[in-house]
């Protein structure tokens, strides 16, 4: 217990050191006027990992100086400290609020002048970062007149300062996720006396830099469950959602989904496509229902035996037809093109993709382009946040694939 004071002491002192240096270093970079709230994969910072002012100057109305006042900004990445009139009235500087909603008061006696500058310090450690909510989500109001809100969304100034590798190191206490043995020794393995109905497992996001070794890593990792858990353990998964990551990763994602529905060579293993319900800036998309009830139908379906069909169509092989290339899609039900039956491109032998027509005939999905004499490969939904179109009768996604024709 003493050395855990000790080391939780130690933490404290970094973090300190931590906001020390932050509040002492120089601007870094340009201000800009902007429009909150951003995120900032979306306006050019999707790889700055540091620290952002957000200020904004306002004359309050009148009734409201001298009053304690409720702040709120909507969800955050990952860290935050309000200054209202230059002086630190709050804030959330600590690990796991990433993208929790914020919610404030500012005390009355901070509160002295109509004149104010409120000034949002946001430090984003790793990924997204920014104000991640919507514009309702930011006002200012007295407690008990929240129908009378000061609307805080819209034109702000935007002040970078530092980048997070120019600060001292920010201390993490515990043991992160990708720390050795967090994941089983802490996590699973003091629940092995119990037994193991299945799992259900998503994951994959920060592995996509590395898709063939993921493929490798998954199904050991499944088949090394089973062998603890001592039983064939039916294991079902999610598919990585639809996520703007930046420009650099445009074909890690899709290769990195690719090895996941590798793992579906493993036997009691099914996996749900998310095309239909991600959102390309969150990488937490907040559609949970169809993903939860989609692993449901796995379970009961493979574990509990019902008659259900729990998968959507899954390419099985492409045949080149002339001008034409034709999939053929193993699904119970009938296949059906939404949205304009976009998401497929096709492509020669050598050259580059070009969008096709696709038209359904029976349990294929026939494909055709005027740039593309004679196709012999075919992508499907093969991007970070593709377009997608391909359901069964159910409206179940079919998979993202890549395949060259026979």
């Amino acid at each position: 217990a003493q050395q855990n004071g000790m080391s939780e002491a130690r933490i404290r002192a970094q973090r300190e050191l931590f906001f020390e240096a932050l509040a002492e270093a120089a601007p870094s970079g340009t201000a800009a006027d902007v429009t909150l709230p951003e995120r900032g994969s979306q306006v050019g910072l999707g790889s700055f990992d540091g620290a952002v002012d957000y200020v904004r100057r306002m004359a309050l109305p009148q009734e409201l100086v001298g009053e304690e006042l409720v702040l709120e900004l909507g969800p955050i990445d990952d860290m935050d400290t309000v200054f209202w009139g230059g002086e630190r009235v709050a804030g959330s500087e600590r690990d796991g609020v990433w993208n929790r909603a914020r919610r404030y008061v500012i005390p009355a006696s901070a509160n002295v002048a109509a004149a104010v500058e409120l000034r949002l310090r946001v430090v984003d450690t790793g990924g997204e970062g920014g104000l991640t909510g919507s514009a309702d989500q930011m006002k200012l109001y007295r407690e008990a007149q929240p129908d009378m809100a000061v609307a805080l969304a819209g034109d702000w100034r935007r002040e970078r300062q530092v980048a997070l590798g120019s600060l001292p190191r920010w201390p993490r206490s515990g043991g992160g996720p990708n720390r050795p043995a967090v994941l089983w020794n802490a996590m699973v393995a003091p629940l092995l006396p119990f037994p193991f109905a299945g799992a259900i497992w998503y994951q994959g996001e920060s592995n996509r830099n590395n898709p063939d070794q993921y493929a490798r890593l998954f199904p050991a990792m499944i088949e090394d469950w089973r062998r603890a858990m001592g039983g064939p353990l039916p294991f079902y998964f999610v598919q990585i959602a639809p996520y703007f990551y930046g420009k650099d990763d445009a074909l890690l994602t899709p290769r990195l989904r690719d090895a996941q529905a590798a793992a579906l060579q493993l036997p009691d293993t099914g996996m749900v496509v998310t095309l239909d319900c991600g959102d390309r800036g969150d990488i937490h998309p907040r559609n949970k229902l169809p993903v939860g009830v989609r692993l449901a139908r796995h379970a009961l379906a493979q574990r509990y035996g019902e008659d259900l069909d729990a998968e959507g169509p899954v390419a099985r092989v492409a045949l080149q037809r002339g001008a034409t290339l034709r999939v053929a899609f193993a699904e119970q039900g009938a296949l059906r093109l939404a949205n304009g039956g976009d998401g497929f491109f096709i492509a020669d032998a050598d050259g580059p993709f070009h969008p096709a027509e696709a038209t359904i005939e029976g349990k294929d999905v026939v494909l055709r382009s005027d740039a593309v004499a004679a196709p012999k490969r075919v992508r499907y939904a093969w991007s970070q946040a593709p377009a997608w179109t391909l359901t069964d009768d159910a409206g179940t996604p079919a998979a993202p694939f890549s395949m060259t024709a026979r």
